[in-house]
């Protein structure tokens, strides 16, 4: 008898425990599910058990409780991932010089290559800064009507500049991304000069902090960041135009 409940017991501990691994990538961190497994009127402990997960069905219903739950949560299972790319140039003028041509950045003279157009990419028209230094915004302005408010959280003249970004609503790219509130998020930007004494110019570094969200985040890792990269580049090459123009 003892024999028969212990054989028991620990085919339901590992049906249990295969149950949970098909369970708990889909469900990620989340921290609504308080109740711990029920198997025939008595209780037992999830593995790992510092939390507890039901398992009153199957992976499916799971997914349509999931599915019950604001944008967010429901198309995005994993949690958020931040990550940073960053991208350099050198530029033959002063700190000063290359530090006025980012705060009062002519953007609208920036080029604006064509497999931006095919990314569904829009041109940038123009920037204006209504404060200087921290808690000031700059508002960048796009020819699809919408508009990058930006921040200012770090500022340290001729030296670092950290923006933050929020879209306008409804702002999109590559024709389907939604920047306000889908599963690529911008959050912020950096410039960094850095003075080099020997070429007697400097080189300005553009860093991007970014989030990808879920499983769609997963699958625009890497034409996020091919993106990013072609976009700094030509901020970058934009910038150094510009500012060696009105040092020569």
């Amino acid at each position: 008898m003892h024999l028969t409940l212990g054989m028991a017991s620990a085919n339901a501990l590992a049906l249990g425990d295969v149950r949970w691994k098909l369970t708990r990538p889909i469900c990620g961190n989340l921290k609504q599910f308080p109740t711990p497994y029920h198997f025939s009127g008595w209780t037992a402990s999830p593995s790992p058990p510092q939390r507890r997960y039901p398992l009153t069905g199957t992976v499916a219903q799971t997914v349509g409780r999931l599915q019950q739950r604001n944008y967010r949560d429901n198309m995005h299972f994993l949690n958020n991932k931040q990550y940073e790319i960053k991208s350099s140039i050198h530029i033959k003028a002063s700190s000063e010089s290359v530090w006025r041509n980012i705060i009062e950045i002519n953007i609208e003279t920036f080029k604006h290559p064509t497999y931006f157009f095919l990314l569904g990419i829009p041109k940038p028209l123009k920037a204006k800064i209504n404060m200087y230094g921290i808690g000031g915004t700059r508002i960048a302005y796009f020819s699809n009507g919408n508009s990058f408010s930006q921040k200012i959280i770090k500022w340290k003249p001729y030296e670092q500049c950290t923006f933050t970004f929020e879209a306008s609503a409804g702002f999109r790219v590559a024709y389907l991304l939604d920047l306000s509130n889908g599963p690529f998020q911008m959050r912020t930007g950096t410039y960094d000069i850095i003075p080099e004494i020997e070429t007697d110019g400097v080189v300005l570094y553009l860093s991007n902090l970014y989030e990808l969200d879920g499983i769609i985040g997963k699958l625009l890792y890497i034409p996020v960041r091919i993106i990013l990269l072609l976009f700094q580049k030509n901020l970058l090459y934009g910038i150094k135009i510009n500012t060696e123009k009105k040092s020569s």
